[in-house]
C-alpha cells in the first residue's frame, strides 16, 4: 500500500490517498507515491448515500464491504 500524494495546482485541490502498491510502476506528473512504514495502520471508511433508490453500483460496494468486514471479525474472533 502506498500514499499517493497530490501536488496543488491550478485547478487541483491537494490531496491524499490509499492505492496498492503496483500503481508506483505507473508515474503521474506532479504526484509522489509514499511506501506506508507502518503495515500495521488503520484508518476509517466511511460510506454515505442517499436515502431512497440506491443505485446497483451503491448496493455492490455495501453489500462487499459487509461481507469483508464479517469476514474479518470472524478471523479476529478466532486469533483473540
Amino acid at each position: 500500500m502506498v500514499v499517493w500524494v497530490n501536488g496543488e495546482g491550478a485547478d487541483i485541490e491537494g490531496a491524499v490517498t490509499l492505492v496498492p502498491a503496483y500503481l508506483k510502476r505507473f508515474p503521474v506528473a506532479g504526484v509522489a507515491m509514499v511506501q506506508l512504514s507502518d503495515l500495521k495502520a488503520t484508518w476509517d471508511f466511511l460510506v454515505v448515500w442517499q436515502r431512497g433508490r440506491t443505485a446497483n453500483s451503491v448496493r455492490a460496494l455495501l453489500d462487499a464491504l459487509s461481507a469483508s468486514v464479517e469476514h474479518v471479525c470472524e478471523i479476529m474472533s478466532r486469533t483473540t
